[in-house]
């Protein structure tokens, strides 16, 4: 299992929780949880890929260490049984119930761009739909066709990347910014997130959450890059406009997907507002650091190396991020109290609503 922090997986689990406290059963609203992306919601499928980079492994202390049993748990498991965590599809050990009630394809360092992935090894989302559709033949082979169909068809697929093509394929390293400007790269992005989404509803699903990009420019990594003076250290504007304006570009788009795909509800997270607002008020919110991390210096330090020879503050609670790319558990209620007004009602399935 992958232990580095999960807060939109977390955000999930939990507004599924809430909406089975208040309204019905989750599981006979969601059946399965499939999850797609990057390192976010990664629960652990780089460790079952062999040539992959250690930087994109966090399967070590000091990750998880604020979790119960050192691992992100799915709160929802108390109130429906559903499942104590989303596995990762790779994992060989899967039993039947795992898989019927969904798994995660996520790979850290992965992205839409194919190009992302090329320096780790990650699995991109373009071979990510190829798993997905091995993952319903087993289904298939466990329920039968037809109760895999339905499966799929009512599982809720929270769908999260993007970050890593900006980020290494864009802003760190010059791949892509030799052949796009910024407007012509966001499309290019867009248009392969498109095209995602219809390829996944090609193969049944109906129920998609699409997260947008948070503020990239607040990451400590990428605030690294620029300011070499601790003292000078503040998030870049410039990368921020960036994801503000891909962000509304996407926005804009998912309706258009959703109208053109029969009996799809595609909806929006935003992440980047709750995070900004954590950045720039964080005393109102009771945090104390926002530009760095709370593993080792926390300026550039994420997966090996943030390791159980790596010092780590005392309080991460006090810490936006836990490393240098990765926010912290504290994070996780905030953002799941935003996205819970913003989401939680549009979640719930319209009787008259026909996903069919």
């Amino acid at each position: 299992m992958d232990m580095e922090p999960n807060f939109l997986f977390i955000f999930l689990i939990i507004l599924l929780q809430t909406i089975s406290n208040t309204i019905v059963s989750a599981q006979s609203i969601f059946p399965a949880i499939l999850i797609l992306g990057d390192s976010a919601v990664d629960a652990g499928n780089n460790n079952f890929i062999a040539p992959i980079a250690s930087p994109n492994r966090a399967d070590h202390p000091p990750y998880g260490r604020d979790f119960p049993n050192h691992k992100p748990t799915d709160l929802l498991a108390d109130t429906i049984g559903l499942k104590e965590s989303v596995p990762p599809f790779l994992d060989p050990r899967l039993s039947d119930k795992e898989l019927t009630t969904g798994v995660s394809f996520g790979s850290a360092g992965s992205g839409f761009d194919d190009l992302t992935s090329l320096p780790t090894g990650a699995i991109p989302m373009s071979k990510q739909v190829g798993h997905l559709r091995k993952y319903i033949a087993r289904i298939e082979r466990i329920v039968g066709e037809r109760n895999a169909k339905e499966i799929i068809r009512k599982a809720i697929v929270l769908i999260n990347s993007g970050t890593n093509d900006f980020v290494i394929s864009y802003y760190d390293l010059p791949s892509r910014r030799l052949q796009y400007n910024m407007t012509g790269y966001q499309d290019f992005v867009l248009r392969r997130l498109q095209s995602f989404v219809e390829e996944i509803h090609e193969l049944g699903c109906r129920r998609i959450v699409v997260a947008g990009l948070p503020p990239i420019g607040c990451l400590p990594i990428q605030i690294t890059t620029r300011f070499k003076i601790p003292t000078e250290r503040k998030c870049l504007e410039d990368q921020n406009s960036d994801a503000t304006s891909y962000n509304q570009k996407l926005k804009k788009l998912l309706p258009h997907v959703q109208a053109s795909l029969p009996g799809t509800r595609i909806l929006y997270a935003d992440v980047y507002t709750p995070i900004m607002d954590l950045v720039t008020n964080p005393k109102d919110n009771g945090f104390k650091v926002t530009d760095r991390g709370c593993c080792g210096t926390g300026y550039l330090e994420t997966g090996s190396l943030c390791n159980v020879l790596t010092p780590t503050c005392k309080n991460a609670s006090e810490f936006i991020f836990w490393d240098s790319a990765h926010p912290t558990e504290a994070v996780y209620q905030y953002v799941h109290d935003y996205l819970l007004e913003e989401l939680g009602p549009q979640l719930v399935p319209d009787p008259k609503f026909s996903d069919s």
